[in-house]
């Protein structure tokens, strides 16, 4: 059986990749493909993440949105401005290598992309 990691845990561990550590425990988070329609998976990520209690910076990303779930929502990840340590991504497949690209230029440290959608 292994060791359940917790968040004070993480802390201990400094010898990680700063780009492992962005996945694990990260500071901000964007949601690219979040979605206004209950049932959507970029609306379900989105709603999880609040309603989880995450302290950290969350990001919905949309182009066709200006608000989602009472938060900004930015039209791609390199309008943010901000730093991102995690891109979930929330959109079809063909789309993902485009938006892989779109997050490396904005210098996102993780990203997660969804399969099957």
């Amino acid at each position: 059986m292994g060791r359940k990691e917790t968040p004070e845990s993480l802390e201990l561990m400094p010898q990680l990749p700063l780009h492992f550590r962005a996945l694990v425990k990260p500071r901000s988070v964007a949601v690219i493909g979040a979605s206004r329609t209950p049932g959507k998976v970029g609306h379900s990520v989105l709603s999880n993440i609040l309603e989880s209690g995450y302290q950290g910076r969350v990001y919905p990303v949309n182009p066709k949105e200006e608000e989602i779930l009472g938060l900004r929502c930015y039209p791609k990840i390199e309008a943010i401005g901000e730093e991102v340590d995690l891109a979930i991504v929330a959109i079809p497949a063909l789309a993902v290598p485009g938006v892989a690209e779109e997050c490396g230029r904005a210098g996102v440290k993780g990203d997660r992309p969804l399969g099957g959608l």
